[in-house]
């Protein structure tokens, strides 16, 4: 019985088939016979798979693991390799366990692997100049303003640029509404020279302290550069017009 050909001579036969060789040529540089080269070109001789490699001497951990080790990891996952080993040189001082760490740690981390906590998932999101604004009403936390000693009762309305961190501030006397909310969208797209192709409302952080307020931000994060007033499309189609301004304003006041 002629002996299984191993994954370097069909490699070798597949390189001369795609270099240009004739079946029979190729076949003799890998050293095997014409009916093998057919079976490969067929796809009906697949190489065989390695046997995975057995443990080739003692476990040195099979003493202690089982008894000191896993039910100290059970009950505490977050355990480091080094902490256990420290931990097994106390219990058992009569040994030296100091060149058995890399062997503790491939073994701990197998171990986490299968039964530890599932790792968290992020997944980061990325934004495009002129993509996406966010929106929302917020109140001015652990700062007090006043006037004339009196407390001033407010929000602001705040607009971010997700891609540039470009920001703007408004004063809304009282609550929100739809007349604060189309005030403020129309200033703040007057004041950035555009819209972005998508706003969105979220729960905005509050601003500092020394922020003015009406007045946007000119210094974006340094993490990213100022987003180009060209990237925005037109903002003819998100502009209120002053006469229906006035006039939710007139139904709001009856």
């Amino acid at each position: 019985m002629p002996a299984p050909l191993t994954a370097q001579q069909i490699a070798l036969y597949m390189s001369k088939r795609r270099a240009g060789s004739r079946q029979e040529v190729a076949a003799a540089a890998a050293g095997i016979s014409v009916s093998s080269a057919h079976r490969i070109d067929s796809g009906r001789l697949q190489p065989k798979a390695a046997k995975p490699r057995g443990r080739r001497r003692p476990d040195p951990l099979a003493e202690v693991w089982e008894q000191l080790l896993l039910p100290l990891l059970e009950r505490h996952p977050a355990l480091t390799p080094t902490t256990l080993l420290e931990h097994l040189q106390e219990q058992k001082p009569d040994q030296d366990w100091s060149s058995l760490k890399r062997t503790l740690q491939r073994r701990v981390q197998h171990w986490k692997a299968l039964h530890g906590a599932a790792p968290e998932v992020m997944f980061p999101l990325t934004y495009q100049p002129g993509e996406i604004g966010f929106c929302d009403f917020t109140r001015v936390k652990r700062v007090a303003i006043t006037l004339r000693g009196k407390p001033f009762p407010h929000l602001l309305f705040h607009y971010r640029l997700a891609w540039s961190g470009w920001a703007y501030g408004q004063i809304v006397h009282g609550g929100e509404s739809f007349v604060a909310l189309s005030e403020g969208l129309q200033n703040v797209l007057a004041a950035c020279g555009g819209c972005p192709k998508s706003c969105a409302p979220i729960a905005s952080q509050p601003p500092a302290a020394t922020a003015t307020a009406a007045t946007p931000s000119t210094s974006p994060p340094a993490t990213r550069p100022s987003a180009p007033t060209t990237a925005f499309p037109p903002a003819a189609t998100t502009e209120v017009s002053p006469m229906r301004t006035a006039l939710s304003r007139h139904r709001m006041a009856m």
